[in-house]
């Protein structure tokens, strides 16, 4: 792809199973940032190529291609031999016992919906505690007043102390 020009399907086809060279790569890159149509297509021939992969048949690998894979790899210049075998464990071995690990997140869920409970309560009845103490403040402030008035008028000084 060059200039403004679109890419075509075998391009787009190309980038997406990562066989271009570099330098196209970049190109159709920075094109599509800019090209709706191109990300449309680009989409377009992602979704055939994943129904192609999922309609083909699977085939096992012939005898001994797994180890002449990794003997290629560990030809190649800019891969480090690795200094032991990693173990591989297919896929269709999947154990049906799940570790420790996997409690770990319902136990600290089922924890917080117990504390967050507990508070709910605590909160609950502190509130009903907090009325109680208003109405016991509203009840001794109106008695206060009352004995503030009934001392306003002992101590008037137009009262008339009288004894009998």
């Amino acid at each position: 792809m060059t200039g403004d020009i679109h890419n075509t399907q075998e391009e787009s086809a190309a980038y997406v199973m990562q066989s271009l060279p570099d330098g196209e790569t970049a190109s159709i890159k920075a094109h599509l940032q800019t090209c709706e149509s191109c990300r449309r297509q680009l989409a377009e021939v992602s979704g055939d190529l994943a129904l192609l992969g999922i309609a083909v048949e699977q085939q096992p690998l012939p005898a001994g291609a797994r180890q002449r894979f990794l003997d290629k790899i560990a030809a190649s210049p800019s891969v480090k031999p690795l200094a032991t075998a990693a173990t591989v464990t297919p896929i269709s071995a999947k154990s049906g016992r799940r570790g420790p690990g996997f409690w770990i997140p319902w136990v600290a869920a089922a924890a917080m919906a117990i504390v967050s409970i507990s508070l709910g309560v605590q909160n609950r009845e502190l509130n009903v505690e907090l009325h109680d103490q208003l109405s016991l403040v509203t009840n001794l402030a109106a008695q206060a007043s009352r004995a503030q008035q009934v001392l306003e008028v002992l101590t008037a000084p137009a009262a008339r102390h009288v004894s009998a």
